[in-house]
């Protein structure tokens, strides 16, 4: 019997989860083993940790959309392809979800998006970081701590989140938001 590359115990374990998170949150088992097997090619991750990581975003965020594990099928390899950890796009997306995101795949958009955009130099990003983070040096900072590592992706979003949410001219707050995401 073979499952996602595992053979013997581990395939059976494996598929006794799928089948225990099918039962817990309605999920299709091949979408979740599809979603698990994203996570292992992009990420590296044990079907346990993809498992794990699954039902505490749905435990925390929801999945009002019904569209986690299809994101995660879709996206895994581009969010790891431009840098974010499998931790920091679980952390995000909770976040994100818990303020209000629509759903799954308008997160993982954006994550993408964020990535891209604050590591490109595009000017217009760079001024709405300094506007939005007190001052060029505050920006600077941020984009060297992207750089170097030093500031987790997850962080970033929730620090760039919380300033374009406690702005109160919604004019400006949807160009931040386009700006910087």
């Amino acid at each position: 019997k073979q499952l996602l590359g595992q053979t013997g115990e581990e395939a059976e374990a494996t598929a006794d989860r799928a089948l225990q998170m099918s039962k817990a949150f309605g999920w299709d088992v091949n979408e979740s083993l599809r979603a698990v097997s994203a996570t292992q090619s992009a990420w590296g991750a044990t079907s346990e940790e993809s498992f794990d990581m699954f039902a505490a975003l749905t435990q925390q965020a929801g999945d009002k959309a019904d569209d986690l594990l299809d994101t995660f099928n879709e996206y895994s390899p581009t969010l790891a392809e431009v840098g974010w950890s499998m931790e920091d796009v679980g952390n995000a997306m909770a976040r994100g979800m818990q303020n209000g995101a629509y759903n799954y795949d308008v997160m993982a958009d954006a994550l993408k998006e964020f990535k891209v955009l604050t590591t490109d130099g595009n000017d217009n990003t760079k001024e709405w970081a300094a506007t939005l983070l007190g001052g060029k040096a505050q920006a600077d900072k941020f984009f060297a701590g992207l750089a170097d590592g030093s500031l987790s992706g997850s962080d970033a979003v929730g620090m760039i989140t919380e300033k374009i949410g406690g702005m109160d001219d919604k004019n400006l707050q949807m160009q931040a938001g386009v700006a910087m995401f």
